[in-house]
């Protein structure tokens, strides 16, 4: 009688925006999602290519950076950020508000951690601690466990991303991006998080490793 969803990268992204629509499902974990489109791709690896091609129409990076913005307005329909405020209060007609455990990475170098910061801010998730990554005005959530919503950080232990609007150093060995699917604190706080009586819980001892 029930059904969850989760979301990874992309599915992720784009699962935040189905949840914020959805009159059915209730309960979701976001694995290394964000939102943003601009905001990710000046940022993200996978991007890097195509803007080797892009450049070669636009080849001053502002210009790139202004028309990526422009094109977002594509997006907007879409895009995570416009349906963050309706996920956990205020939500859309016919949805019922939703309970989301969002799982990132900490160095993420496909799905930038400041668009994640953002959406989960603006849909006012509370941070579990203690983390290697405190969100800016994020409130520290209850301790677990508890029947609601949360952010948690993992340490991928690789180095922090560019502060500018530039990729991060990429190689699929050592990604952040996908280190975290599999790990066992991860797994098991989702087991326990997608069932009917769910709860938010911390499975580790401390700060959150990938080790």
């Amino acid at each position: 009688d029930q059904h969850y969803f989760w979301g990874i990268s992309l599915g992720a992204i784009l699962g935040t925006s189905l949840m914020g629509l959805s009159p059915d499902t209730e309960r979701s974990v976001m694995t290394v999602g964000a939102g943003i489109f601009p905001l990710m791709q000046s940022r993200s690896a996978a991007f890097a290519e195509l803007e080797l091609v892009y450049s070669g129409w636009y080849e001053e990076r502002i210009d790139r950076e202004f028309y990526w913005s422009v094109i977002g307005q594509l997006f907007d329909q879409v895009d995570p950020i416009a349906y963050a405020p309706h996920l956990l209060d205020d939500p859309l007609p016919g949805t019922p508000a939703k309970k989301i455990m969002y799982q990132l990475s900490l160095g993420d170098e496909l799905v930038t951690n400041v668009a994640a910061d953002i959406v989960a801010r603006t849909a006012g998730f509370e941070q579990l601690g203690p983390t290697p990554h405190e969100v800016w005005d994020m409130p520290i959530a209850p301790d677990p466990p508890y029947d609601g919503s949360a952010l948690q950080y993992w340490d991928s232990g690789v180095p922090a991303a560019p502060v500018g609007n530039e990729p991060p150093d990429f190689n699929w060995s050592e990604a952040a991006h996908i280190a975290i699917i599999g790990a066992t604190s991860a797994e098991t706080q989702m087991d326990v998080f997608l069932r009917p009586n769910g709860l938010v819980t911390n499975q580790c001892e401390g700060i959150c490793d990938l080790d």
